[in-house]
């Protein structure tokens, strides 16, 4: 539009500046030509803010789903060996609920963030035994329980697909494995929703 405008222009002022125009003086022509040119300068300046939202917006876009923990946290191990809800406790023996999904595999098998974020727990409680919180921003945590070990500190930042520990039998537990939960808004859900096997 702005270039249509200017070319249909263009062709006035190049006549008077020839003299082959009686329409306007050549000092309107110029002032015409100077106008075209901040003009076009305004409408660059203006696709250059165009291009800086859209490059904005999709870094923005980006970077909120590279946080989403979706990446499948385990190598090699896609059976749930127990999963999100009610259960038989199997060290208890009473029916409660299960706050994430169990997926197991051998001792040592590495352990992934299912999103980039921020490490705010790394230690060792009770029945988790070590474990890692991960916080994703926009309500999400995810939690990494029973590690033989971890490979983060508190206050790290983590990327999707980062190995951050090695799978064990750490705490109240009867086998190697990951217990995984993802919370959004610190109420657990049911990861099986979100991550995608791989």
């Amino acid at each position: 539009m702005v270039l249509t405008y200017v070319d249909n222009n263009m062709s006035t002022i190049k006549s008077v500046s020839r003299g082959s125009s009686k329409e306007k003086s050549f000092k309107e022509a110029l002032s015409d030509l100077r106008s075209l040119i901040n003009l076009v300068q305004s409408a660059k300046l203006s696709e250059d803010t165009t291009n800086d939202k859209i490059s904005k917006k999709e870094s923005e876009l980006t970077s909120y789903l590279d946080s989403l923990p979706t990446y499948w946290p385990v190598d090699n191990a896609t059976t749930i060996h127990s999963a999100f809800g009610r259960r038989l406790h199997p060290v208890y023996k009473r029916y409660s609920h299960h706050d994430g999904i169990d997926i197991g595999n051998k001792r040592y098998t590495n352990i992934y963030a299912a999103g980039d974020g921020k490490v705010v727990e790394a230690t060792r409680v009770g029945g988790y035994g070590n474990y890692i919180m991960i916080d994703h921003g926009n309500g999400f945590c995810t939690v990494y329980a029973h590690l033989s070990s971890y490979d983060v500190k508190v206050g790290d930042w983590v990327k999707k697909g980062q190995k951050i520990a090695k799978m064990g039998n750490t705490g109240t537990s009867t086998s190697t494995h990951l217990h995984f939960e993802i919370r959004i808004n610190n109420v657990p859900i049911n990861p099986v929703l979100y991550l995608e096997k791989r």
